[in-house]
């Protein structure tokens, strides 16, 4: 097989997925020339993305320092960066260290500073371009990508990546259409202008209690907000607080079934099992095996865990810093915060306001009237909702298809996008959120970095010229 000695890779995005993957190639050794193409619609995201965008200075990491370096062969390199730059942050007034929680903005910027370095120290042979500019449309030629961006512009290159992160939440169907069009609807938790709307003592309902609504209310929290907040979600249910680990053993985890039903129940008496050994020990006894329970159950299975399930393991799975909670639980106390276990069965626009009309255990019917109602129910994960010019084009040629469990699209074992006769796309990958459907945990820096790491493998030892580099047609 011939060696591509000069390649081009696109990558789509610029959060943690797509900034760590470019990093990665900037790192890695190449035989020949590779040109990377980095490019984000929305300027200030680069090298940062959504979740860690300069705005994030009230939310915390759900992770210690110790566990957040971009690089697992040096666990140590985020608490090292913070060592070397930690003088410049005097004002926010606190101290950090390995056990901490940083506020998000803080590690955006240790991977902003990451990227640039890299950038400032590639060998000659690497060429490092960022696209200021939105991918609207991508077609396959021969072994290549032409990409279209929304300026008008194209690019071609040999390998295409996407990693646009999680999609925005979607609209859930019992929201009437007037309110879906009111200014009083928030859809976009994760929009930097969320908060401009807001007054200080406006009434507010959140749809959702998972990590969107902790790092919400942490935001109005810093903001000084004076207003009341009923949060609804089916469980009732709060993400649980970072435990300290222990060093008790747990029980050997049990053989599961390839069955949801079977699986869970044998899952959730392991755990009674082990009561007493903490969240966080027990949570990383699990985590290896994820991906693999997810992939043992067929779709018919997927499904039924996401309808029943979700909420329970997304509480047990997601924990957030002792300091949020202490936040929740004084709000709680004075009576500002409110959690409730309900279905909602519909909405309208009353009188300058948002109607929310609830079922609620033991059959009870409640009503509850908002000046403000903000979607947190997580990411959207069906192709048909997404606004995306992209997705949508990438749709209609039959390169994408929607999964039988309708979390995104498909996407095989290392990332490769899954066409719509079956057939994998040569050089066409995703990373990230995008790759949900295939591994269920798959938004985590830890997930991302193995992920960039096999890819990156990939593009710089396997990728040739006219050649099927993975056997793909095999897999």
């Amino acid at each position: 097989m011939e060696k591509n000695n000069h390649l081009s890779v696109a990558i789509v995005g610029a959060g943690l997925s797509g900034s760590l993957l470019a990093i990665n190639l900037l790192k890695n050794t190449f035989d020949g020339k590779i040109e990377i193409f980095l490019i984000e619609s929305t300027k200030k995201r680069f090298g940062r993305g959504v979740a860690y965008s300069p705005n994030s200075i009230y939310q915390k990491l759900n992770v210690p320092a110790k566990g957040m370096s971009l690089f697992p062969e040096n666990p140590n390199h985020f608490v090292d960066w913070w060592k070397s730059n930690g003088k410049n942050y005097f004002y926010l007034g606190e101290s950090y260290d390995e056990n901490s929680f940083f506020p998000r903005f803080i590690f955006g910027d240790y991977l902003e500073s990451t990227l640039n370095s890299n950038i400032q120290t590639k060998s000659s042979n690497k060429e490092f371009f960022t696209i200021n500019d939105e991918v609207i449309d991508a077609t396959k030629i021969e072994s290549q990508w032409k990409i279209k961006l929304s300026s008008g512009a194209e690019l071609i290159v040999d390998n295409l990546i996407l990693a646009t992160g999680n999609i925005p939440p979607g609209n859930p169907s019992y929201l009437a259409k007037e309110v879906l069009d009111s200014k009083r609807y928030l859809h976009n938790p994760w929009d930097d202008s969320l908060f401009e709307s807001i007054q200080q003592n406006e009434s507010l309902g959140i749809l959702g209690s998972g990590l969107s609504m902790v790092d919400v209310i942490m935001t109005l929290k810093r903001k000084n907000f004076q207003g009341k907040i009923v949060s609804f979600s089916r469980s009732g249910k709060l993400p649980k607080v970072h435990s300290k680990p222990d060093h008790m053993n747990p029980t050997p985890f049990p053989t599961l079934k390839g069955n949801a039903n079977e699986d869970v129940h044998l899952i959730r008496n392991w755990i009674r099992e082990n009561e007493g050994i903490s969240d966080v020990h027990l949570m990383n006894v699990i985590r290896p095996f994820t991906s693999e329970i997810w992939k043992s159950w067929d779709a018919k299975n997927q499904l039924r865990f996401i309808r029943h399930v979700r909420p329970f393991w997304e509480s047990f799975r997601h924990r957030i810093p002792s300091e949020s909670m202490a936040i929740i639980s004084e709000w709680i106390q004075f009576g500002k915060l409110t959690f409730l276990k309900a279905r909602i069965q519909s909405s309208k626009l009353e009188n300058d306001s948002i109607e929310i009309s609830t079922l609620e255990p033991h059959a009870k019917l409640g009503s509850y009237r908002f000046d403000r109602l903000i979607n947190c129910t997580g990411p959207d994960t069906k192709l048909k909702e997404v606004k995306s010019d992209l997705y949508t084009n990438l749709k209609k040629k039959g390169y994408i298809t929607q999964s039988e469990n309708g979390i995104g699209f498909v996407t095989g074992n290392l990332g490769q996008v899954k066409t719509k006769e079956g057939k994998f796309l040569e050089n066409l990958y995703c990373l990230g959120p995008l790759r949900k459907n295939e591994l269920w945990e798959s938004t985590a820096l830890r997930e991302i970095r193995d992920q960039v790491i096999e890819l990156t493998s990939v593009i710089s030892n396997i990728n040739t010229k006219n050649t099927d580099p993975l056997n793909q047609s095999s897999l």
